[in-house]
Order: C-alpha cells, then structure tokens, then sequence
C-alpha cells in the first residue's frame, strides 16, 4: 500500500479530506496515492506535520516514522539542483552567498 494512502486511511480521513488540507484537488491526491506522479516539496512538508511523520517516511526512504532532523536535510535535499551533493562545503557555501546577493538585489 502507499503510504500517504496508509497515513490518510490510518487516520480515517477520505481523499477530499487531506486533499483540501493540502490545498489540492482529490486528483492530485489520487495520483500520489497511485505512485502516478509524486507530490510537491510544500505538499510532502504539509503532510509530515499532519500526520507527524517525518518526508522520509512518506517517501519510504525509512520505516521508523518519527519526524526529527532528517526531515529538513530531506527537503534539502529534494530541492537542491542535480550535482549538489557532489559538491564541497566550501563550494555550497559560496553558492549560498551568491543566492544571498541575488536575494538582498531583489529586496532592494
């Protein structure tokens, strides 16, 4: 079974339920369900705070449930661009301060 389906079901909520929760539509969540297509980084943190779960765990990259700090490196790690992991920490570091300068342009 899928797991957003078994977390939805454990918790007795219907697809329409958890999909206005997440601010989509029953397809979408229908979709998840049905490993069709896979949600969103905003959709996957939404649901770890519903049902309390860490992302790994919905994404069945671990079968221990407990949310903690994996969660965010998860986030991390999904949003970051392809090659990321590969680089130093020096070289994240200077990107990092490179997106802060494109950052404070924009604010300005």
């Amino acid at each position: 079974m899928n797991r957003i389906k078994e977390l939805r079901t454990g918790k007795g909520m219907k697809q329409t339920d958890l999909a206005r929760q997440l601010g989509v539509t029953q397809g979408a969540l229908s979709g998840w369900e049905n490993e069709n297509y896979e949600p969103d980084i905003k959709a996957l943190k939404k649901m770890s705070e519903i049902f309390g779960v860490s992302v790994d765990y919905i994404l069945c990259l671990t079968d221990e449930p407990a949310s903690g700090n994996g969660a965010d490196e998860t986030l991390v790690a999904l949003s970051a661009p392809k090659g990321y992991e590969r680089l130093t920490e020096d070289e994240r570091r200077e990107i990092e301060e490179i997106i802060a300068i494109y950052n404070k342009r924009r604010d300005s």
